[in-house]
C-alpha cells in the first residue's frame, strides 16, 4: 500500500482529492426507475432479481445504454417465439413489457439526463473548453454506447474537433487503442479528453499530463475502481489528483434500496 512505502516515495505520492456527487433524478428519470422497480415477468421468475439490476446499471449509465439493453432482450424473447420455445403467452407480455419500459426511457432527452448536466458543471468548474489551455481529463464508463454518446455531446457542445476526445475500448485495434495512450502522454497532443471502458483501467499510464479523473458510472467492484484510479494517482504524479463519482439518486425507496452497495463503494 502507498501508506507503506510513503516515506521512501517521498513527493513521487501526491494527496489524492475525491469528491462523491449525489444527482438528484429528474421527474422523468424517475418514471423509468419507477417501471423498472415495478418489473414483474411472467415467463420466468429464476434471474428476474437479477435482470432488473442489469436493467438498473444500465440505466445508471446512460438511458441509451438501458434501451441498448432493452432491445437486446426483446431481440432474445422474439426468438423464442418465433422458434416456439417455451410459453409463447408469457414471453409475448414480457416483451410488451420490456417495449413499455424503453418507450418510457426514450423519453429522456438530453436536458432530462441528470448526470449529463452536472457532468457538463464539473468540467467547466476545473476549466475545461476542450481548447488547448484546458486540463486533460479521463472519463470512465462501463457501456461504450454512453461514452460514444459523451463524445458527439461534447464535441458539439463545446464546437469542438473529433481529434480532442478520444474513445477507448477493448474493440479498438491494437495499434489504435496504443496511439491513444501514446497521445495522451504527450504534452504536445491536442486530445483533452479520453473516455475510456475499464480495458484502460489496468497496466496504462496516463498521469504524465492529467490528474482529473471522473467515473460517469461507477462499477460495482471496489477492485475495478481503484485500477481506474490507479491511472492517474501513482507514482510519479506531480499534482493532486481529483477523483469524482456521479451517482445518480432516487426517491423512490425501493432504488434507493438497491444503491447501497453503491452507497458502500
Amino acid at each position: 500500500f502507498k501508506k507503506d512505502i510513503s516515506e521512501e516515495a517521498g513527493q513521487h505520492f501526491r494527496e489524492r482529492e475525491t469528491q462523491i456527487i449525489r444527482i438528484p433524478a429528474s421527474e422523468i428519470e424517475e418514471n423509468v426507475l419507477d417501471k423498472i422497480e415495478n418489473l414483474r415477468f411472467k415467463s420466468t421468475t429464476r434471474g428476474e432479481s437479477l435482470f432488473k439490476v442489469t436493467l438498473l446499471k444500465a440505466f445508471l449509465s446512460s438511458p441509451h445504454a438501458l434501451i441498448e439493453t432493452l432491445i437486446h432482450r426483446m431481440k432474445n424473447i422474439q426468438k423464442n417465439i418465433d422458434d416456439k420455445k417455451g410459453d409463447i403467452e408469457y414471453q409475448s407480455a414480457d416483451r410488451n413489457m420490456l417495449q413499455d419500459l424503453k418507450s418510457i426511457a426514450e423519453k429522456v432527452l438530453l436536458d432530462d439526463f441528470s448526470k449529463l448536466k452536472e457532468f457538463k458543471t464539473q468540467l467547466l468548474n476545473i476549466g475545461w473548453s476542450g481548447k488547448k489551455a484546458s486540463p486533460r481529463v479521463i472519463v470512465f464508463s462501463e457501456r461504450i454506447i454512453t461514452l460514444k454518446l459523451l463524445q458527439d455531446y461534447f464535441l458539439a457542445e463545446f464546437g469542438l474537433k473529433k481529434e480532442t476526445i478520444d474513445l477507448f475500448h477493448a474493440g479498438l485495434p491494437d495499434i489504435e487503442q496504443q496511439r491513444i495512450v501514446d497521445d495522451f502522454g504527450k504534452g504536445d497532443a491536442k486530445v483533452r479528453m479520453m473516455l475510456a471502458t475499464d480495458v484502460a483501467s489496468e497496466g496504462v499510464n496516463l498521469h504524465y499530463h492529467c490528474h482529473n479523473m471522473i467515473h460517469f458510472d461507477i462499477p460495482w467492484s471496489l477492485i475495478r475502481m481503484e485500477q481506474r484510479n490507479g491511472r492517474v494517482d501513482r507514482y510519479g504524479q506531480e499534482n493532486k489528483s481529483l477523483i469524482q463519482y456521479l451517482m445518480t439518486v432516487s426517491k423512490n425507496k425501493n432504488v434507493k434500496s438497491d444503491l447501497r452497495v453503491l452507497d458502500r463503494l
